[in-house]
């Protein structure tokens, strides 16, 4: 079952790394990599990965920081929930694109899984006014049952409503920091 996860990307980083990784994969050596950090990570990895898959975990690696939101095997459901809640409909839009339609993935690091999205820092601040916004609706819509609480507390997940506020979070955490949002996929 695939799993997402969300986290702040530094586009200033992957800026610095994209050049020498990016002829890296053209040429397909990696053995004379300038940053330190990218080589050592590099020599760490298993020979028989492809150049592409290579310079998606290390820009996986280097260029994401900060807290994680991850959606083990909910992010579609999840997209459906924040869909009800926006009558836009623009935050489900803005994170099914990010999740599916591999925004700002370049060819030469382009692998599944691993880095599958990255919103730049304006998509963020249109993303978190739409979170905002799905947040009120849910906020106004919560009149919940002693029994819906009761579920809760036995819910192994994190329920849809903290998973959005952890989002909310998280994107506003990244927007103060002047950093994009990364969507990570993995299997299994």
């Amino acid at each position: 079952m695939p799993a997402w996860r969300f986290v702040g990307f530094d586009w200033s980083r992957y800026h610095a790394l994209a050049p020498m990784l990016m002829e890296a994969a053209r040429s397909r050596d990696f053995s004379s990599l300038p940053n330190r950090d990218a080589a050592d990570l590099v020599s760490s990895l298993d020979p028989g990965l492809s150049p592409e898959e290579i310079c998606n975990l290390v820009i996986a690696e280097l260029c994401t920081e900060g807290d994680e939101v991850d959606f083990r095997g909910t992010f579609p459901d999840f997209v459906r929930y924040v869909r009800r809640r926006d009558p836009e409909g623009e935050a489900a839009d803005l994170l099914a694109e990010a999740a599916f339609a591999a925004p700002n993935i370049e060819s030469w690091f382009e692998h599944e899984p691993g880095l599958v999205g990255i919103l730049t820092w304006a998509k963020l601040d249109h993303l978190r006014s739409h979170l905002e916004g799905c947040i009120r609706e849910g906020q106004r819509r919560q009149r919940r049952s002693r029994l819906q609480e009761l579920v809760d507390l036995v819910r192994p997940a994190p329920s849809h409503d903290d998973l959005l506020q952890d989002l909310f979070d998280l994107v506003t955490n990244c927007l103060e920091k002047r950093l994009g949002l990364a969507v990570l996929m993995t299997e299994g």
